[in-house]
């Protein structure tokens, strides 16, 4: 279960899920690599370089169980200007808030003790975080302009952590009481969902038990983290805030669930989960899931640490941090592109000056239809019959073993791989090491990217 722990005025919320498996000694992984085959569909970017030390959390895995301090570590800003990531320089930790154009560096809070849990407004002019002062951390909220102020906005002897802006101008938070444990010199968290109002100051409780809620865009429900008293695993569930009504939205027992993140049109969520791949050994990996609870989708395998993912403005891409392409698995901030959701839930433009051009409109355009890259009967190449519509079956048996394939199934998951071969009846594909066979007839969609031919050792004689 999450855990906090006084350090330094530094509060580590850890989540704790058990895992399927038994783990001995540290598993060695080369950090070194940008990305893994199953993710050569995904156009990967690194957004932060070493220098910004971005501040990631600590990943333990402990027997039947792992855990890390989640945080609110990264923020982006609605109207696509800003993003906002925790670093730690100088003994403390920050938060650094960069235009996404590159352009300049706004400035990194604070210049004492240490601030946590960036979360920026939708046009990026302010920022609400979270800051120690006298042994108990509080939310404060900042502008963005060359002569920030700052305005205190909890003022308790407790943790107030994990902010987000949720509508009609209140901030939802996290609000933790350290209670005595079983064990001297332990301490058991008791946390509750909270509300606080910035008309009024007026705080509202949505229950206990919740941890780390992200919002559902321009509507009073979020999205939380919940414990499973029962399996002992963290699991997604929605809440209604005005009825406080919850649903369970995923939940797996043996693989959890952590950093829910709702995308700009509140249809999908991406979060952290387990994955387990034969003979490697488990590790944490970005998914999405509808708001319905179909659609589970993994989206990134790499086998070092993948987590708190961050939707663009535009809901086209996701900012998430990871260890790839590192030495001894630093944290950066990363961008895989996520085209099929482009547009979702979009916000005007932003201008130099941070706000929205022409702010008196909104008009979201659908990305036209784009023609096939490749031939009819193509790797990678759907087959249309006279009528234009899409021969599903052809396009499944031009699949060339040795091509990367994102099959989407009739029950709306999705599965990502290698193919290893293709008949009449099903599709074998290698996805994180675990070679899968998946029958034709369940396949409802196909996307794929081919790999490039081979030289033969001879100099293709």
């Amino acid at each position: 279960m999450p855990q906090f722990k006084k350090q330094r005025c530094f509060p580590v919320l850890a989540v704790s899920i058990a895992l399927t498996g038994i783990f001995g000694c540290a598993p060695s992984i080369n950090y070194a690599i940008k990305s893994v085959p199953e993710e050569s569909v995904l156009q990967l970017t690194q957004i932060t370089p070493d220098q910004d030390s971005v501040n990631g959390p600590r990943v333990y895995w402990k027997e039947k169980s792992w855990s890390y301090d989640e945080r609110e570590r990264i923020s982006v800003s609605s109207d696509g200007s800003k993003i906002a990531f925790m670093s730690f320089k100088g003994g403390s930790t920050g938060i650094i808030v960069r235009m996404l154009d590159g352009s300049n560096l706004s400035f990194r809070k604070p210049g004492h003790g240490q601030a946590i849990d960036p979360f920026l407004s939708a046009d990026g002019t302010r920022m609400i975080y979270s800051r120690c002062d006298h042994a108990s951390w509080d939310i404060y909220e900042t502008s963005l302009d060359s002569n920030p102020a700052v305005r205190r906005i909890t003022n308790d002897p407790y943790y107030n952590v994990y902010p987000a802006y949720g509508v009609d101008k209140k901030i939802l938070f996290s609000h933790v009481e350290l209670q005595p444990g079983t064990h001297k010199g332990s301490a058991v968290p008791s946390s509750k969902l909270c509300s606080v109002d910035l008309a009024n100051s007026l705080v509202t409780e949505y229950g206990e038990g919740l941890y780390t809620a992200s919002c559902v865009p321009n509507k009073n429900k979020a999205v939380v983290v919940r414990l499973n008293d029962a399996t002992r695993t963290t699991e997604l569930w929605t809440i209604d805030l005005t009825t406080g009504a919850k649903n369970l939205l995923f939940g797996k027992p043996g693989e959890g669930a952590a950093d829910p993140a709702v995308s700009p049109d509140g249809k999908v969520v991406a979060f952290v989960s387990m994955t387990e791949p034969r003979n490697s050994p488990a590790n944490l990996d970005i998914y999405t899931i509808n708001m319905d609870g179909s659609g589970l989708t993994q989206r990134t395998f790499f086998p070092g640490q993948d987590v708190c993912p961050r939707w663009s403005g535009n809901g086209g891409a996701l900012y998430f941090l990871s260890q790839r392409n590192t030495d001894a698995g630093e944290w950066n901030v990363w961008k895989m592109e996520l085209p099929e959701y482009l547009g979702a839930g979009a916000v005007p433009t932003a201008t130099a000056h941070g706000a929205p051009a022409d702010s008196g409109k909104l008009v979201l355009k659908a990305p036209a239809p784009q023609p096939a890259e490749n031939p009819a009967g193509q790797p990678g190449s759907a087959v249309a019959d006279s009528s234009g519509r899409l021969d599903l079956g052809a396009a499944l048996m031009s699949l060339k073993p040795g091509s990367v394939a994102t099959l989407v199934l009739n029950d709306g998951s999705t599965v990502t791989g290698t193919v290893v071969k293709v008949d009449k009846d099903a599709i074998v594909v290698n996805a994180s090491g675990v070679e899968r066979s998946i029958q034709v007839s369940t396949v409802s969609k196909l996307d794929s990217q081919p790999i490039a031919p081979q030289a033969s050792p001879q100099g293709g004689k």
